[in-house]
């Protein structure tokens, strides 16, 4: 599967730092993502414009801190934004 967001190393969020990523929609329903760390990758993800603090996810999911989580939660991510596109295009 292709990967549609250019989600920084492993590396990036083991040094504690949070990502946020999204794709913009023409209907202004927008596909969001936030990843952060704790125990585990932690990710959010949610639609429409607001940020995520005022935003009610829709999914969520935690990852192990390895490149096998890694690449898990990429995967995760992607079929997220799949899923939404298929939502996107039957509204």
């Amino acid at each position: 599967m292709k990967n549609e967001f250019s989600v920084p190393p492993l590396m990036w969020f083991q040094n504690k730092a949070k990502y946020s990523g999204g794709k913009r929609s023409k209907k202004r329903n927008d596909f969001n993502f936030r990843i952060e760390i704790s125990e585990t990758l932690d990710v959010d993800v949610w639609y429409g414009l607001l940020i995520f603090d005022l935003s009610e996810p829709v999914n969520h999911s935690s990852f192990e801190i390895t490149e096998a989580g890694y690449e898990k939660m990429l995967i995760f991510i992607d079929e997220c934004y799949l899923l939404w596109r298929e939502i996107e295009d039957l509204t």
